[in-house]
C-alpha cells in the first residue's frame, strides 16, 4: 500500500472518531420524533380520531432528511479542517479523506433513518397483539426500503458534492465578491434576463417527476455525482496549500446562500415531484379488474330489496373508515337504466351481484381487492358482513411516496389523494 493510501485511510479513521457525535446526535432527534409520532397516532386511536390509510411519518419526513444538508454545510471546513490539520498529508490525501468519510456517514445515515423508523413499526406490531385493529400489511415494505436506499444515496451524494464543490469555491474569494455574486445571480433572474421558472423546472424535473423510472433517476444522479466528483478533485489542483479557518462573518455568508439554495430544492421537490401525472385516461386505463367481485345466484327465499338500498359511513362502526353503497334494482329497470350492457342476461329466479371498489394502492400494491374479498352478504338476514371494516392500514413513508417514481405510477389511484374519497359499491340484480 502507497504514503498516500496509507494516509487517506488513517485520516479517514481519524475524522468518523471526530464526526460520530454528529450522527448520534440526529440520530437521538430523529429517534424521538418517530417515538412520538407513533404515540399521538395510538393516543388518536383511542379518541378514534384517525384516517383509514395513515402515514406515520407524515410529521417526521423532514427531520429524517436533515442529515444531508447539516453535513454540506460542515463542507465550508473541507479546505481548512482543524480536525486534521496538524496531521501529516498533502492537500490531495486530506480532501479525499473527508470526501470519502462523508459519503461513508451519507450511507451510514440512511441506515440510521431506516432502524429509527423501525422502532415505531415495532410499536404497531404490539399495539396489533393488545388489541388495536390495525392492518400492518402495507407496514413492512422491502420493495421500499431497497427503492429508498438507492434514491437517498444516489440523490445526496450528487447534492452533497455540489455543495462541497460550491463551498470550495466560495472559501477562496472574499464574502463580499460571494455576496455580490449572488446579488448579480438574483438581479438576472429577477429581470427576466434568464426564465428562472424554466430554468428552475429544467433543472429538478430532470431528477424529479412522476413516472421517471427508479433506475433513470438513480442513473442520471450518480452520473452528475461522478462528473461534480471529477471536478472536484481537478479544483484541489488550484489549492497550493491548506488553508486556515474561514473567519466567522465568511462562514455565515455562505451558510445564508446556502440555506436559500436548500430552501428552493426542498420546495422543487415537492413542486415537480407532484407534476407530469398520468392523464385521467391513462388512469382508467390502470383500473386494475381484480378490485370487484362479481357472480350470480339463486334468489333466497327471504330476500327483501328494501333492505339492500342504502348508503351507510359504517355507522356500527367506530372509526367510520369508509362508505358502502348498497342499492338492489329489478333486472328490468336495470337494462332502462343502463346499469348493465344488454348483452348481459340474468335468468329468472337469479341475481346478479357485483361488489366494486376503487383502484386504490400502497407502494403499488392494490389495496381494494383485499377488501372486495373479505365482504360477505348473509342473504338469510339481509345483511352485509364487513369481518374487517375497523381495520386501520398504516404505512411508514420515512422518505417520502418513492412509489411515484415508477414507470407505470398512476396518481389517479394513490392513497395519498384518495384514501378520503374511498367506498364500497354493492350492486344487486335480480329478476323475480
Amino acid at each position: 500500500m502507497s504514503v498516500e493510501l496509507k494516509n487517506i485511510k488513517k485520516l479517514i479513521r481519524i475524522q468518523i472518531k471526530h464526526k460520530i457525535i454528529t450522527l448520534l446526535i440526529f440520530s437521538i432527534i430523529s429517534g424521538i420524533f418517530s417515538v412520538f409520532s407513533v404515540i399521538n397516532y395510538l393516543k388518536d386511536l383511542k379518541k378514534y380520531d384517525v384516517q383509514f390509510i395513515t402515514n406515520l411519518s407524515d410529521s417526521t419526513l423532514i427531520v429524517s432528511l436533515l442529515f444531508i444538508p447539516f453535513l454540506c454545510l460542515l463542507t465550508t471546513n473541507i479546505l481548512s479542517n482543524k480536525e486534521i490539520s496538524m496531521y501529516p498529508g498533502t492537500i490531495k490525501t486530506r480532501f479525499t479523506s473527508r470526501i470519502i468519510t462523508d459519503h461513508i456517514y451519507i450511507i451510514a445515515s440512511y441506515f440510521v433513518i431506516f432502524t429509527i423508523n423501525m422502532i415505531p413499526n415495532l410499536i404497531l406490531v404490539f399495539a396489533r397483539l393488545y388489541g388495536f385493529p390495525l392492518n400492518l400489511s402495507m407496514l413492512f415494505d422491502i420493495k421500499y426500503f431497497l427503492i429508498g436506499f438507492i434514491i437517498y444515496v444516489s440523490l445526496s451524494f450528487m447534492i452533497y458534492m455540489a455543495f462541497t464543490i460550491l463551498n470550495m469555491l466560495l472559501s477562496r474569494i472574499h464574502y463580499l465578491v460571494t455576496i455580490g455574486i449572488s446579488m448579480t445571480i438574483f438581479m438576472l433572474f429577477k429581470y427576466e434576463v434568464f426564465n428562472f421558472e424554466e430554468f428552475h423546472y429544467a433543472i429538478t424535473s430532470f431528477f424529479l417527476k412522476q413516472n421517471i423510472e427508479v433506475a433513470t433517476l438513480v442513473f442520471r444522479a450518480l452520473l452528475v455525482w461522478i462528473i461534480l466528483l471529477v471536478l472536484a478533485y481537478l479544483l484541489t489542483f488550484t489549492v497550493r496549500k491548506w488553508q486556515m479557518p474561514l473567519p466567522q462573518s465568511k462562514v455565515f455568508t455562505i451558510y445564508f446562500i446556502e440555506f436559500i439554495l436548500f430552501m428552493i430544492i426542498s420546495v422543487s421537490t415537492e413542486f415537480v415531484m407532484f407534476d407530469n401525472g398520468v392523464s385521467y385516461e391513462e388512469f382508467l386505463e390502470s383500473e386494475d379488474p381484480n378490485n370487484e367481485k362479481s357472480f350470480y345466484m339463486d334468489i333466497p327465499e327471504n330476500f327483501s330489496p328494501a333492505d339492500f338500498n342504502y348508503h351507510t359511513n359504517f355507522s356500527d362502526s367506530k372509526y367510520q373508515a369508509y362508505s358502502v353503497n348498497t342499492f338492489a334494482v329489478d333486472y328490468e329497470k336495470a337494462l332502462n337504466n343502463k346499469l348493465i350492457i344488454d348483452d348481459v342476461e340474468i335468468p329468472e329466479g337469479q341475481m346478479y351481484v357485483n361488489i366494486y371498489t376503487p383502484t386504490i394502492s400502497i407502494n403499488g400494491k392494490e389495496l381494494g381487492n383485499n377488501i372486495v374479498n373479505s365482504i360477505d352478504i348473509d342473504f338469510t338476514n339481509n345483511t352485509i358482513v364487513y369481518p374487517n371494516k375497523d381495520e386501520l392500514y398504516v404505512i411508514n413513508h420515512f422518505l417520502g411516496n418513492l412509489c411515484l417514481f415508477e414507470k407505470n405510477y398512476s396518481s389517479g389511484s394513490d392513497y395519498i389523494n384518495h384514501d378520503e374519497d374511498f367506498y364500497i359499491s354493492i350492486m344487486i340484480i335480480y329478476n323475480e
